[in-house]
């Protein structure tokens, strides 16, 4: 299921010599809320790593395949009611003809880290 332009929208983008990020925001109604949970939503965790791909995906702007998962961290519960907006902040970026391995945190504005993932994507099906 592909969760941009849906489940979540990029309000921003910049990036530097050593990393890139995107401002997300998140639509607190999408019907994953409803289910994850009704009266008090948090963002599933396998939806960060769907963000973090598709996020990914778009900034190279090819297809990508989680391969491997080296680290996943998940520090603080992320509400879509009290965060709506949250940066994905990609690092550590390393690529080659097979694959490639990226590091991502997941923040708000106030430094709140609610995720860590290290994680490798093969540029085709596997």
């Amino acid at each position: 299921m592909k969760l941009l332009n849906n489940f979540f929208y990029i309000e921003h983008y910049a990036e530097s010599d050593a990393s890139f990020y995107y401002v997300v925001r998140f639509d607190s109604n999408h019907i994953i809320y409803k289910a994850h949970f009704p009266e008090k939503p948090i963002t599933p965790g396998v939806c960060i790593l769907q963000i973090a791909r598709e996020l990914l995906a778009k900034y190279l702007q090819c297809s990508l395949y989680l391969k491997k998962v080296q680290n996943v961290k998940y520090l603080a519960v992320l509400s879509p009611n009290e965060n709506i907006k949250v940066s994905f902040i990609f690092s550590k970026l390393v690529k080659d003809k097979n694959e490639c391995k990226v590091h991502v945190v997941v923040k708000n504005d106030e430094l709140c880290s609610f995720a860590k993932l290290s994680l490798t994507y093969s540029y085709e099906r596997i």
